[in-house]
C-alpha cells in the first residue's frame, strides 16, 4: 500500500515538473521569437532607409489625427494663461528701443463652453509691474460684451449673430482635415524614391551624451525636385477624397484645375539643391534631429532641429556661420504647461518668451449676468473721451505713453 502511494506521488510530481518544463519551454520559445523578430526588423529597417521614412511619416500622420480627435472630445475648458517676454540687443540704438518695450505682461483667465456657446475672457496687462489695461470679454447670446473695469461703468456690446456659430464651431471640417493629412502623407510616400535616399552612421550629441544615429538624407537637384513635386501633385489631383475635402474647406471648386495648371508649370532654378535629412536612433528609428540644407546661387544655408529629453534646439547657418540659434522647452506638471522660447539672432540680439497655461477640463460654466450695456455704435464722443481719460490714469499706461512720446520726439 505504501509503495503504491509513493509511486502515485512520484507520478504526480513527475507530471507537475513536466508541465512546468512545458511552460518554461514555451516562454523561452516566445522570448527567442521576439529577439529574432526584433533583430530581423532592426536589420531590415537599417538596410531600407525608405522604410524608416515611411514609418515616421505614418507615425506623424497618426499623431496629428489623434490630436484632432482629442480636441473634438473637449467641450468645456477653463484656464489661466500668462505671457511675458524679454528682448536684449547688442546694438546700442536697438538696445535702448527694446528696453522701452520690455516688461509688458499678459494674464488671461478664460472659460469656453462649445455646447452652450459661451466664452469668457478676463485680460489683465501690466507694464513694468504697473496696470496697463484690464479688459473683460464675455460672449453669449450671439453677442460680445466688453467691460473695461475702472474705465467705463457699462458693458459695450457688439452683435456677432452672423459669425457667432463659426466662432464656436472649432470641429468644423475636422473630418476633411484628417483626410487631407492622410492624402498628403500618401502622396509624399508615392513620390519619394529609394534611389533618392542615402544612409550613413553618425554620432551626434544629445543631452550631453554621444548618441549613435543613422542619418538618412534625400538630396534633390532641380530635376529630381521637379519630378518629385509633379508626382506629389499628380497623386493629390487624382485623389477624389482629397479634392472633395479641399473644396469643402476652401470653398473653391477649381482646386483640381488649379493643381493641373501647377503641375504643367512647376519648375525650379538650375542652381537649386536641397538636402533633407533625419537622424534616427534605436530599433524603431525614432527621429532625434531634422536637418535641411539649401544651396542657392552658390550660397549654402542649413537649418537643424535636435530633439532632447525636454527641449528642442535649433540652429540656422549661412555657410559655416551660425546666424540664429535657440531652444524651445516644454515642461508639464499635471494640468500646468510651460513653454519657453529662447533665441539669439546674430547682430540683432536675444529674445525670450515664456507662456504658462493651466487648464481644467469640463468645468461648470454659467452665463454672466449683464446689467447695463450700450451698443458700441451708440457710444458718444464724451463717453469715448471718458474711457480714454480713465485708462490713461493707469500707471502702466502712463509709463508706456511717456515712452511713445519720447520715441516720437526723437524721430523728428
Amino acid at each position: 500500500m505504501e509503495n503504491n502511494e509513493i509511486m502515485g506521488n512520484e507520478i504526480v510530481s513527475f507530471e507537475k515538473n513536466k508541465n512546468k518544463s512545458k511552460v518554461l519551454l514555451s516562454l523561452l520559445s516566445i522570448i527567442i521569437l521576439i529577439i529574432v523578430s526584433t533583430v530581423i526588423i532592426y536589420f531590415y529597417i537599417n538596410s531600407n532607409p525608405l522604410l524608416a521614412i515611411k514609418y515616421n511619416t505614418n507615425k506623424l500622420t497618426k499623431n496629428l489625427t489623434e490630436q484632432i480627435e482629442q480636441q473634438e472630445k473637449i467641450k468645456k475648458v477653463s484656464g489661466n494663461l500668462q505671457i511675458d517676454y524679454n528682448i536684449e540687443s547688442n546694438d546700442i540704438n536697438l538696445k535702448e528701443f527694446f528696453e522701452y518695450f520690455n516688461g509688458i505682461k499678459l494674464v488671461a483667465n478664460y472659460k469656453i463652453d462649445k455646447e452652450q456657446k459661451i466664452m469668457q475672457t478676463e485680460l489683465k496687462t501690466t507694464y513694468k509691474n504697473e496696470k496697463l489695461v484690464d479688459t473683460n470679454i464675455y460672449m453669449q447670446d450671439e453677442k460680445s460684451f466688453i467691460l473695461l473695469p475702472d474705465a467705463f461703468d457699462k458693458y459695450i456690446t457688439i452683435d456677432l449673430s452672423k459669425e457667432y456659430n463659426n466662432i464656436f464651431n472649432t470641429s468644423e471640417n475636422n473630418e476633411e482635415i484628417k483626410v487631407i493629412i492622410k492624402s498628403v502623407n500618401q502622396a509624399f510616400q508615392k513620390s519619394i524614391k529609394k534611389e533618392y535616399l542615402t544612409s550613413e552612421d553618425k554620432t551626434i550629441t544629445i543631452d550631453d551624451k554621444k548618441t549613435k544615429t543613422t542619418k538618412i538624407s534625400m538630396k534633390l537637384d532641380e530635376k529630381k525636385l521637379t519630378k518629385m513635386t509633379k508626382e506629389f501633385l499628380v497623386y493629390l489631383k487624382e485623389d477624389k477624397e482629397f479634392i472633395k475635402s479641399a473644396v469643402t474647406i476652401s470653398k473653391n471648386k477649381n482646386i483640381k484645375e488649379e493643381l493641373k495648371n501647377l503641375i504643367d508649370t512647376i519648375s525650379y532654378d538650375n542652381n537649386t539643391d536641397i538636402t533633407l535629412s533625419i537622424y534616427c536612433k534605436g530599433i524603431i528609428k525614432e527621429v532625434v534631429r531634422y536637418e535641411a540644407e539649401l544651396k542657392l546661387n552658390e550660397e549654402k544655408y542649413n537649418i537643424s532641429i535636435t530633439k532632447h529629453k525636454d527641449k528642442y534646439n535649433f540652429n540656422i547657418k549661412q555657410e559655416d556661420l551660425i546666424i540664429a540659434k535657440g531652444t524651445i522647452r516644454k515642461d508639464k506638471d499635471n494640468d500646468k504647461e510651460k513653454t519657453s522660447l529662447e533665441t539669439s539672432i546674430m547682430e540683432l540680439g536675444t529674445l525670450t518668451i515664456n507662456i504658462i497655461n493651466q487648464e481644467e477640463k469640463n468645468p461648470i460654466i454659467n452665463k454672466k449676468e449683464i446689467k447695463e450695456s450700450i451698443n458700441y455704435e451708440e457710444l458718444t464722443e464724451k463717453q469715448i473721451e471718458e474711457i480714454k481719460t480713465n485708462i490713461s490714469k493707469n500707471r502702466g499706461f502712463e509709463k508706456l505713453s511717456t515712452v511713445f512720446s519720447s520715441l516720437i520726439t526723437q524721430s523728428y
